[in-house]
C-alpha cells in the first residue's frame, strides 16, 4: 500500500512537472503534421525518435530542430499515446511494422529513445538488425536501465521494468552483442527513475543536472551530449 501510495506521489510530480515547469507548449495535431514532414526535409543522416510512456512530440520540439538545422533528418512515429502503454515486445511491433514499410529504416544511423523507449530502441536494435542495420548510436535520456519505481505497480507494462527483470537483462546483453555504442544521458533531478538506474554499463553515461523527467529532453546540454557524439561519428 505503501508504495501505490509512493507512485501516486510521484505520479502527481510528473502533472506539476507538465503544467508548471514545461517550457514548451502543446502543438496542435495539424502542427505536429507540419512539422514531422519539415524535420524529414533535406538528405544528411537520419535519426528515429522514440517517445516515453504516454510521451508526445511536444518536448522533443528544441532538440528535433536543433538536429535538423546542423543537418540531421529526424523520423517520429506519431502513435496514439495510450499504445506506448503495452509491454516493449508488444511496443516493438508496432514500430517493426512501421520500419518495414518504410523506405528509410535502412538509413537510419542513431537512434533516441526517451524513458521506457530508450530501453525500446536497444529492444528494436538487437530483435531487428534487418531493418536497423545502419545504427551506429543509440541515445538512452532518462531511461530505466536499473529499474524504475513504477516497477511496484500492478501493471504489465510497469512490471518489466523491475530492477534485473528478463527485459532489462535481455536489452543489455543483446545490443552489447551487436556492439553499439549507447550514450545514456541521465538525470540528477529525475523523481522517476533514479539517476543511478540510468546508468547503462560499459556505456557512455552522462548527467545533465535539471529538475524532471521530462525537462532533461530540452535541456542544452543533453542537446549538445547528442550533438557531439553525432558528429563525432558522422560521414562527410
Amino acid at each position: 500500500m505503501l508504495e501505490l501510495e509512493h507512485i501516486g506521489h510521484r505520479a502527481k510530480e510528473i502533472y506539476e512537472e507538465f503544467i508548471t515547469h514545461r517550457i514548451y507548449r502543446p502543438l496542435s495535431e495539424e502542427s505536429i503534421i507540419r512539422k514531422l514532414h519539415y524535420w524529414q526535409e533535406g538528405d544528411g543522416p537520419s535519426l528515429l525518435f522514440l517517445q516515453g510512456i504516454r510521451g508526445c512530440i511536444d518536448p522533443f520540439i528544441q532538440l528535433g530542430d536543433e538536429l535538423h538545422s546542423n543537418g540531421y533528418r529526424i523520423h517520429y512515429l506519431n502513435i496514439p499515446k495510450v499504445t506506448t502503454l503495452k509491454p516493449v515486445h508488444a511496443l516493438a511491433k508496432e514500430y517493426e511494422a512501421w520500419l518495414e514499410s518504410s523506405a528509410f529504416s535502412k538509413y537510419i544511423t542513431a537512434i533516441i529513445g526517451h524513458s521506457k523507449c530508450g530501453i525500446l530502441g536497444e529492444y528494436l536494435c538487437y530483435q531487428c538488425p534487418n531493418l536497423l542495420p545502419s545504427v551506429k548510436n543509440i541515445f538512452t535520456i532518462a531511461s530505466p536501465h536499473g529499474g524504475s519505481i513504477w516497477s511496484h505497480a500492478p501493471l504489465e507494462y510497469a512490471r518489466e521494468f523491475q530492477r534485473g527483470s528478463p527485459l532489462l537483462c535481455q536489452v543489455q546483453t543483446g545490443i552489447t552483442n551487436r556492439d553499439i555504442p549507447i550514450t545514456s544521458i541521465s538525470n540528477s533531478g529525475d523523481h522517476l527513475i533514479h539517476p543511478n538506474a540510468q546508468i547503462f554499463p560499459g556505456g557512455q553515461n552522462l548527467q545533465v543536472d535539471v529538475w524532471g523527467h521530462i525537462n532533461i529532453l530540452h535541456h542544452p546540454d543533453t542537446i549538445k551530449h547528442i550533438l557531439e557524439r553525432l558528429n563525432a561519428t558522422r560521414e562527410v
